[in-house]
C-alpha cells in the first residue's frame, strides 16, 4: 500500500514546515499528486485522514492538484 508511504511523506514535510513557520494547527493544505505516481486522490485522502488523526493537521481542508510526474509536493500550508 504505497498509499500510505507517500502520504507519510507529505505529513512529514507539513510537519516540519509547520515547525519552521511555527504553526500550531495547521487549517489548510495543498498538494500536487503526480499521475505516475498511480495514486487517486481518494486513496491519498483516506491514508491523511487515517496518518493525521491526534495529529496539528487533524481535519485540515486538503486541496490536491495534479500534473503529469510523478512526485507527490506539498505546495501550501495555512494554519494558526
Amino acid at each position: 500500500m504505497h498509499e500510505w508511504g507517500i502520504t507519510q511523506a507529505v505529513i512529514d514535510e507539513v510537519t516540519k514546515q509547520a515547525a519552521q513557520n511555527n504553526i500550531k494547527k495547521v487549517n489548510y493544505i495543498k498538494v500536487k499528486l503526480g499521475e505516475g505516481l498511480n495514486l487517486s486522490n481518494d486513496s491519498f485522502m483516506l491514508a491523511f485522514e487515517t496518518l493525521s488523526k491526534n495529529s496539528i493537521m487533524e481535519g485540515a481542508k486538503v486541496e490536491i492538484e495534479t500534473d503529469q510526474s510523478s512526485e507527490a509536493i506539498l505546495k501550501t500550508i495555512e494554519g494558526d
